[in-house]
């Protein structure tokens, strides 16, 4: 599947339980209480499935095995994959905050080298209208997880989640980029009761760059290009710089001419939306770089992320 849009069907009763039954009694393993996992496997029909599924609380998880290769899980994730003709159970590695484990993951069992193709067809009438994968759970901040519930169909592969994932982060900084315009646009409406202020064209330079980053951090979110996206992330201290620089001088022009104070606050307030642009569009950055690379680099020093 070349891109999730391809065929995303959200369902409200979507659920790894309902798409691979679990045997009675599936063991759940804790390590240290931080985080529990279950793996298994079940046989509705003809065909195997199998689930894995991972409870911790605000933890970066890796298990690639699994369909997860990087997830900020907020309590829960569960992943289910559903039919296929052989599953086997393999030592496979699990890692979160430093610890790796090697824990016992159920998963397709691919198909053995010189088998014979002859059930061509059959694969195509079966596998391509009947591969699924449930994915539920809540992820990102535990005090404002995302929940995700949903179904995907037609042979998804693991990078698929991060593309979930990712566009599920990428409408609130969209939507928070409109309650910014919202903002600019309430103090504009404020300051054209009053004569022009000359200090008005210092905005123009911070709009420039943040509306910049902002296209950019968009254009490569969609075209999933690592190198413009990982461009857009210096640039934010830049723009952190010159609305600094900007709020100095208007409190100092305030000093100068209280006539006016009203004037220089609104103006420092719409400097302030365009910094805050700016942030937004910087997270679009590393979640672009996220879906692309299965790479995080939120948590990375600035020189870290120049020097790549």
């Amino acid at each position: 599947m070349s891109k999730i849009s391809a065929a995303l069907l959200f369902l409200s009763c979507a659920h790894a339980a309902d798409l691979c039954p679990p045997p009675p009694g599936p063991p759940s393993i804790t390590h240290g209480g931080q985080v529990r996992w279950t793996s298994f496997s079940s046989k509705p029909t003809q065909k195997h499935c199998v689930a894995n599924q991972v409870t911790a609380s605000g933890l970066l998880i890796e298990w690639p095995a699994a369909g997860i290769e990087r997830a900020d899980v907020a309590d829960h994730l569960e992943v289910a994959v559903c039919c296929f003709r052989r599953e086997s159970a393999q030592p496979e590695p699990l890692r979160f905050s430093g610890h790796e484990m090697i824990v016992n993951t159920h998963r397709e069992d691919p198909k053995p080298p010189g088998k014979d193709d002859d059930d061509f067809p059959d694969l195509i009438e079966e596998d391509a209208h009947g591969r699924a994968i449930s994915i539920r759970g809540a992820l990102g901040d535990p005090k404002h997880p995302i929940r995700i519930d949903l179904l995907l169909r037609f042979q998804p592969v693991a990078s698929d989640l991060r593309r979930v994932v990712s566009a599920m982060k990428l409408s609130p900084n969209i939507e928070r980029v409109a309650d910014q315009a919202t903002t600019v646009a309430r103090r504009a409406r404020k300051l054209n009761r009053h004569p022009p202020l000359p200090e008005t064209e210092l905005i123009e330079p911070l709009y420039a760059l943040a509306m910049s980053m902002f296209k950019d951090a968009i254009d490569a979110y969609t075209h999933e290009d690592v190198p413009q996206a990982m461009a857009v992330i210096p640039r934010d201290e830049e723009l952190d710089e010159m609305n600094a620089t900007l709020q100095k001088q208007l409190i100092d022009r305030m000093g100068q001419d209280p006539d006016q104070l009203r004037g220089y606050l609104n103006l420092i307030f719409i400097a302030r939306c365009m910094e805050r642009v700016g942030d937004h569009a910087t997270n679009i950055a590393e979640d672009a770089v996220y879906a692309a690379a299965a790479e995080d680099i939120r948590h990375q020093p600035q020189t870290a992320v120049e020097d790549r």
